[in-house]
């Protein structure tokens, strides 16, 4: 109990963070699906975050832009 108490503290201040941030932060796994998005991220977008949750930069993008982004992606992996 006392570990999850301060796993789901810490998961409080790091949401508080992105949250507060500032610049547009977010989150994704190693396929390129958006995982978690920040509020300037998800104003940015355009879309409410239940459309971003699990979509990958091709599914929200036009083409061109989508395949830099992934390109990019692709490099940081690296």
């Amino acid at each position: 109990r006392r570990q999850q108490s301060k796993t789901q503290a810490s998961e409080k201040r790091f949401r508080s963070i992105l949250d507060n941030t500032d610049s547009p932060v977010y989150l994704k796994d190693r396929d390129g699906r958006f995982l978690m998005a920040n509020p300037v991220f998800i104003k940015l977008i355009g879309r409410p975050e239940e459309q971003i949750i699990g979509k990958t930069w091709a599914d929200l993008l036009p083409k061109e832009s989508a395949s830099v982004l992934q390109r990019h992606d692709q490099e940081v992996l690296k």
